[in-house]
């Protein structure tokens, strides 16, 4: 069985894939979360964007920040309640050997896939933004 969950997690573990964890960001976060992989640098780290339920009040007024927060409907991914927001202004990154380890675990579950539209609208408004260095967008974005 943990051969058949390394082999999944290998294939997972790509631009687009949705993840949920109880545990993972409990210390950083302090609940479960939705996250999906945009990407990945040289060094075997994912890139990622949570999902959360609401804009957080603290970016509410930065049209910058705003403009990133991608919607994402929940009768385009049955896993979720109600329509969500990929927060594309902050990229997050996990070291993918831990991320494989945790999905063999079972503390992460693959949830699904970004709909093609989605993922080439997040890619778009993120390649375009000024928010991110060229080089974070070579990495992640490609």
């Amino acid at each position: 069985m943990a051969d058949y969950k390394d082999k999944l997690a290998k294939i997972a573990l790509k631009r687009g894939t949705i993840l949920f964890s109880e545990e993972l960001f409990k210390q950083t976060v302090g609940h479960p979360k939705y996250f999906v992989i945009i990407g990945e640098d040289d060094e075997g780290y994912k890139g990622y964007f949570y999902i959360n339920s609401n804009i957080h009040e603290c970016i509410q007024h930065k049209e910058e920040l705003i403009k990133l927060q991608y919607v994402i409907r929940e009768e385009d991914y049955p896993f979720l309640k109600y329509f969500s927001y990929v927060n594309c202004a902050t990229l997050m990154n996990f070291p993918k050997h831990l991320l494989k380890d945790c999905i063999i675990k079972n503390t992460v579950k693959i949830e699904g896939e970004l709909k093609q539209y989605d993922l080439d609208n997040i890619l778009r408004s993120v390649r375009d933004s000024d928010i991110y260095s060229p080089k974070e967008k070579k990495t992640y974005f490609k």
